[in-house]
């Protein structure tokens, strides 16, 4: 979240909330997964990053149920249409595409309720962490210290 504000902005409550919420989630939760998927999520909304999920962010055609790609430099999904053979883009399966959908239209409550195989809590969490490095030109301390703790 430092990286995303600044200090003379004079403090952004919304964020804030944010942050507080997530870290009694992850103390309360066993697994921070949801948790910290949800929390970026709403990070990138709040600070005007919300990566397009809905519809290709080439052509603008709504995107089908099948496997996509992922664009971090477009923020958003490319369809197979547009993405085959074009450089720098992630696939992304249609199960990790859903839920990175329901953590950006759904309430914390309701995206509690999603059950990601470790297949697809890897991938989203890929995908996330790309997004962040390319949008702030650097990788992020965070996820590999908690993949130390965890070790």
């Amino acid at each position: 979240m430092d990286r995303f504000t600044y200090e003379e902005e004079g403090g952004n409550p919304t964020l804030f909330n944010l942050l507080v919420e997530t870290l009694g989630r992850i103390e309360k939760d066993q697994d921070a997964w949801l948790s910290v998927r949800y929390y970026e999520m709403r990070l990138l909304d709040f600070t005007g990053f919300r990566p397009q999920l809905f519809v290709c962010v080439n052509c603008g055609r709504e995107i089908l149920a099948e496997d996509q790609f992922f664009s971090f430099s477009a923020g958003g999904v490319v369809c197979p249409r547009c993405g085959h053979g074009l450089p720098n883009l992630a696939p992304i399966s249609l199960e990790a595409l859903k839920y990175l959908r329901h953590f950006q239209r759904s309430s914390y409550r309701e995206a509690s309720r999603a059950r990601a195989t470790p297949e697809v809590q890897k991938e989203t969490e890929i995908l996330m962490q790309g997004n962040f490095t390319y949008i702030l030109e650097r990788e992020l301390n965070t996820p590999g210290f908690i993949k130390r703790v965890k070790s």
